[in-house]
């Protein structure tokens, strides 16, 4: 987890044209609006946003989420051998309610699509 904090650190440093984030005002009604990165200031960095698809252009991204493991169990799951088709990096949550992926990421096969979240962070039993 620190070498996936360190590519996203590392990724705002650069700020590189090929990156696409999408930008959340903060009353958190407002939609988000979609950016190249190098458009965003550090000061946007402290608002809700979203780093679209890192696993495309950093290896350590794209390392941790195609580990043989995790590969391994998702495809037990489904059946078949698993592709990764999107990843989204953010600090905070966007704190929506109970919603459906598929209407904006359709498998081709009806059902076959799974999304596993990895907290960088501590949880704590009292979470929930």
């Amino acid at each position: 987890m620190d070498e996936l904090g360190a590519a996203v650190d590392d990724v705002w440093n650069r700020r590189p044209d090929n990156v696409v984030a999408d930008n959340q005002i903060p009353d958190n009604n407002t939609p988000r609006i979609r950016n190249y990165l190098s458009q965003l200031t550090e000061d946007q960095r402290k608002q809700r946003y979203v780093i679209n698809d890192l696993f495309l252009t950093e290896a350590a991204i794209r390392r941790i989420a195609l580990q043989p493991f995790l590969v391994s169990c998702v495809g037990v799951l489904m059946g078949t051998v698993p592709i990764l088709a999107q990843s989204l990096n953010f600090r905070w949550g966007s704190n929506q309610g109970l919603h459906v992926d598929t209407l904006y990421l359709p498998p081709p096969t009806e059902g076959h699509i799974v999304a596993i979240w990895i907290a960088m962070e501590d949880i704590l039993p009292e979470s929930g």
